[in-house]
C-alpha cells in the first residue's frame, strides 16, 4: 500500500468523505484483514480521545463508533520532520 498506512490514515483524520489514496491494484494486493479494516472504519464517529502526542513528532488518538473502539498513531517520518523544520 501507500507510503503511509492507509488504514491508520483513516482513523486519523476525519473527512465529510472518506477518500483513501489507493489504486485498484494496491487494494487487491492488500491483506484481507486490511480490507476488512478498512471496510469496518465507520461514517461517523460518537467520541474522540487524544490518547498522547506532542506537535510535529506524534499523535495518538481513539475514536469510538457504538461499543467499538479504533486507534491509531501517526509518527512523521524524518522527511516529514525536515520539512516543518524540525531536526530528524
Amino acid at each position: 500500500m501507500g507510503g503511509e498506512a492507509e488504514e491508520q490514515l483513516a482513523v486519523l483524520f476525519e473527512s465529510g468523505v472518506q477518500h483513501l489514496g489507493l489504486t485498484p491494484t494496491e487494494v487487491a494486493a492488500a491483506p484481507g484483514f486490511v480490507v476488512d479494516m478498512l471496510r469496518s472504519i465507520p461514517p461517523a464517529w460518537d467520541d474522540l480521545r487524544f490518547v498522547t502526542g506532542y506537535p510535529g513528532r506524534h499523535a495518538v488518538l481513539a475514536r469510538r463508533s457504538g461499543t467499538t473502539w479504533f486507534v491509531a498513531g501517526h509518527e512523521p517520518s524524518r522527511a516529514q520532520r525536515e520539512w516543518l523544520g524540525q531536526p530528524g
